[in-house]
């Protein structure tokens, strides 16, 4: 489905247009991200927080995650975002060029009477579009509800903005290792605050994360990351699963997948037990073998399709 979004963008010209009024999350992120338009407003928080969970950012994630790698404005960012999961308000959405416009919840009645009525062709959803748009920061409506919270600061327009710098230093051409330990030594109060916000993820999506994001890098197609994506959820997978389902299965109970779902969702204890417990003790050849090698599956992630082969889905 993912695919079939990203190609109705570009060989068809077949515009897509997501509104993210609210939580956007996960698959919310899967079914929106590919697509031509992405609106938020002043509710939108959003995110792709599997390291939590003992995943890792999927649904085509690493593929639009890497694009902000590969740009020399926003270097560091998409590895900052993929790791920490760090949620983001709309003004960070704008910033990135994540979500194309920002539109106040109170207009979207009217702006999807205008698409209904106005569109005649695909050029027309961005005229209007760019008719409703208009820059966070200038809608006063916003503005008043951010102050109403505890932790509003004037002089902040955007947390990835504000903290571009420290981004781009820890997060760009650097191992998950290394990330760990130029935080911890940094005295700075972002630093610590990400590594104490690290430290809570699960070593192994740290750095399956970390190394799909650089594979996705070098790939044109998104069709070729959803194929090693494929291979990364089934590596998280087939190593997993409640101790009394596997008595008389070779599959063994020693995802962190699993123990995170355990902790989050089913017994809710929110203290997961990662294993490994720390990046230091990860086996790269393991994570290779595992989550990333050719032909350990019985059967790959394939599409039935061979007109896109050429097509790039570059969006950001």
């Amino acid at each position: 489905m993912n695919h079939t979004m990203a190609m109705q963008q570009t060989m068809y010209q077949k515009p897509q247009v997501s509104i993210w009024d609210g939580i956007v999350m996960g698959g919310g992120v899967g079914i929106s991200i590919h697509g031509t338009y992405r609106i938020a407003t002043e509710n939108t928080l959003f995110a792709m927080p599997e390291t939590g969970i003992g995943l890792f950012p999927d649904v085509g994630a690493t593929y639009w995650l890497s694009r902000l790698e590969l740009s020399d404005q926003f270097r560091g960012v998409g590895m900052f975002l993929a790791l920490t999961g760090w949620r983001l308000r709309p003004e960070d959405l704008i910033f990135t060029r994540i979500a194309t416009h920002y539109v106040h919840s109170t207009k979207l009645a009217d702006l999807k009477r205008q698409l209904i009525q106005r569109v005649k062709t695909s050029d027309d959803v961005k005229v209007i579009l760019d008719e409703f748009h208009q820059l966070p920061e200038e809608d006063l409506q916003t503005l008043v509800q951010k102050r109403k919270k505890p932790d509003y600061n004037e002089n902040e327009n955007s947390f990835l903005e504000t903290n571009l710098d420290q981004i781009q230093s820890f997060f760009s051409n650097a191992s998950v290792s290394e990330i760990m330990k130029n935080l911890s030594t940094s005295d700075s109060s972002f630093a610590q605050t990400i590594l104490s916000h690290l430290r809570k993820m699960s070593p192994t999506s740290l750095v399956v994360t970390a190394e799909g994001i650089k594979r996705a890098a070098q790939m044109d197609h998104i069709r070729d990351v959803l194929v090693m994506e494929y291979r990364m959820a089934q590596g998280f997978m087939r190593h997993c699963g409640p101790p009394n389902l596997l008595q008389n299965t070779k599959v063994s109970v020693d995802s962190d997948f699993y123990e995170g779902i355990r902790a989050l969702l089913i017994d809710k204890d929110r203290r997961p037990k990662w294993n490994p417990k720390t990046v230091d003790e990860i086996d790269m050849q393991q994570i290779h073998d595992r989550y990333f090698k050719e032909g350990a599956l019985e059967e790959e992630l394939t599409f039935n399709t061979t007109s896109d082969s050429n097509k790039s889905t570059s969006k950001l």
